[in-house]
């Protein structure tokens, strides 16, 4: 007698051996019980799990719509604000300095004191 490959039986071997089905006579394939898979029936379908393969897995709850590039957009919009907030805290201390009421502000010199030196180049004819 020859010994044939596993899942295999008969004079010719040609018979195949399902573990948790039937063969299919005008085939010579194995038709697997609910939740086997093909080949041999020796394991679950992917959506399948457990002793008898009686077990399915559990579908996916449904999550929120991910936007893309969604954490990039968010550090830009935080630097902006940083930024933002930097440039007016810099503005007003650069301000500050420069700030000073009308009063304590030094006066021009009268239009006299100015025309008295700021006469236009004598003409030369």
């Amino acid at each position: 007698m020859t010994a044939c490959p596993p899942h295999l039986r008969g004079v010719l071997c040609d018979w195949p051996v399902c573990d948790h089905g039937k063969v299919q006579p005008s085939t010579r394939e194995c038709i697997c019980n609910d939740g086997w898979a093909l080949p041999d029936c020796t394991k679950c379908i992917p959506s399948r799990w457990g002793s008898n393969c009686d077990r399915e897995y559990s579908k996916p709850r449904a999550s929120l719509p991910t936007v893309p590039y969604l954490p990039e957009v968010l550090v830009f919009i935080i630097i902006s604000i940083i930024f933002i907030a930097l440039a007016g805290m810099i503005r007003q201390f650069c301000k500050r300095g420069t700030d000073r009421e009308i009063s304590d502000r030094i006066p021009p010199p009268p239009y006299e004191v100015i025309a008295k030196y700021d006469q236009p180049p004598p003409y030369a004819p």
